[in-house]
């Protein structure tokens, strides 16, 4: 799960900021995008991207005698929230840079 935070944040940062870096966040700001809607766009792409891979790991820990006791659904609710809080950091961290490379 670390691995997969780690993944995560460096993709969603990195590609963030070639997209600040390249101004075309102001562009859309220029054609009437709200900031709010913005912010909304990339929590929400990052977590369908997220929700596909905590499915997958749901599948394969609880059908596998790894997590051969835990429910499923309580599997899955822990690893996306996991994943809905590690998409906020990044975004949270990703304010923090103003070009890619030195994200």
């Amino acid at each position: 799960a670390t691995a997969n935070k780690d993944i995560t944040q460096k993709v969603s940062i990195v590609s963030g900021q070639r997209e600040k870096q390249e101004r075309l966040r102001d562009v859309m700001r220029i054609m009437g995008l709200k900031t709010w809607v913005y912010w909304a766009s990339w929590f929400a792409s990052a977590l369908v991207q997220l929700t596909g891979l905590v499915f997958v790991m749901t599948i394969i820990l609880s059908g596998s005698k790894v997590l051969k006791y835990s429910d499923p659904s309580v599997v899955f609710v822990f690893f996306w929230l996991y994943s809905v809080v590690t998409v906020a950091l990044s975004l949270l961290i990703s304010s923090f840079f103003s070009r890619a490379k030195v994200a």
